[in-house]
This record gives C-alpha cells, sequence and structure tokens, in this order.
C-alpha cells in the first residue's frame, strides 16, 4: 500500500511540474505577442527593413499580420487559422493590382 501511495505522489509531482512548464511557455508565448501587438504594423515593417528584408510580400504579410493582431488580439498569433487566414489575405490582395498597388504605397511610406 505504502509503495502504491509513493507511485500516485510522484505521477502527480510529475503531473504538476508539466502543467507548470505549460503555464509558463504559455505565459512566454502571450508576452512575445503583446509584446509585438503593442508595436504597430508600420514600426514591424520598419523593424524588418532593418534586419535586411526587402520583400514585398513579407513586407506585406506583417503588415497584415498585424493590423488583424491589432483587431482581434495577441493571442490569435499562436492560432494555425489565424495565419491561415493572413496568407488567405494576402494572397488576394495579390491577385488584385489595385490592392497590390495600395499595399506598394504602404511600403513605400514605412522608409
Amino acid at each position: 500500500m505504502a509503495q502504491l501511495r509513493t507511485q500516485l505522489d510522484k505521477q502527480a509531482a510529475r503531473a504538476g511540474m508539466q502543467e507548470s512548464a505549460t503555464a509558463s511557455i504559455r505565459g512566454e508565448a502571450d508576452e512575445r505577442a503583446s509584446e509585438r501587438q503593442s508595436s504597430t504594423p508600420i514600426e514591424l515593417v520598419r523593424e524588418l527593413r532593418a534586419a535586411g528584408i526587402t520583400d514585398e510580400r513579407v513586407l506585406v504579410t506583417s503588415l497584415v499580420e498585424g493590423m488583424l493582431l491589432r483587431e482581434f488580439g495577441a493571442r490569435m498569433s499562436n492560432d494555425a487559422e489565424f495565419h491561415q487566414t493572413v496568407a488567405r489575405v494576402v494572397a488576394a490582395m495579390a491577385d488584385s493590382p489595385e490592392a497590390w498597388a495600395l499595399c506598394r504605397t504602404c511600403l513605400v511610406e514605412t522608409q
């Protein structure tokens, strides 16, 4: 009986450590997402440019993602469906010459 109790105590301790680690990881991800949301989409594009990134599609994606995160909240940044939506929005804009021209104008204004 004592051996069973010891094993149950060990399992409970391991489960508690796993929950604590999971909560810590979630907290760190939420903190990074909040930091990202505190920057404006234009600031994010400027940071990418400063890092040497010049690909229009990457920069437009950053703009769209930043705008949607500000609209729907930082917690969405870890959601796969959110990123699929961002990709669809960027693809739809890329398919429209007028929309893409507006994106280029926005990118010019971030320089």
